[in-house]
């Protein structure tokens, strides 16, 4: 626990330091990986939740999804994204 609290403080006494106001920060996307314009992710879920309610009985919540992620360019250095989320 103790290498715990020192990496933080040392992280947060680097970012104190070195920081500023003036700076902007980006979040890069997988590393060195770039992004191609049309490139999709496809993701599937499926969430279930049951319980048992006294006097009412057992209740089944079920849902499945798909969601589709799509990379369509950059503007303003912001990356412009497309999602379709879809029952199956």
């Amino acid at each position: 626990m103790k290498t715990f609290h020192l990496r933080f403080f040392f992280v947060f006494f680097i970012s104190l330091v070195f920081a500023s106001e003036d700076e902007k920060y980006s979040f890069i996307f997988g590393g060195s990986q770039r992004l191609d314009v049309g490139e999709k992710w496809i993701y599937r879920t499926s969430h279930e939740m049951s319980f048992t309610i006294p006097e009412v009985g057992f209740i089944q919540y079920l849902t499945q999804n798909v969601s589709t992620m799509e990379f369509i360019g950059i503007k303003d250095e912001f990356a412009i994204m497309k999602a379709t989320l879809t029952d199956f």
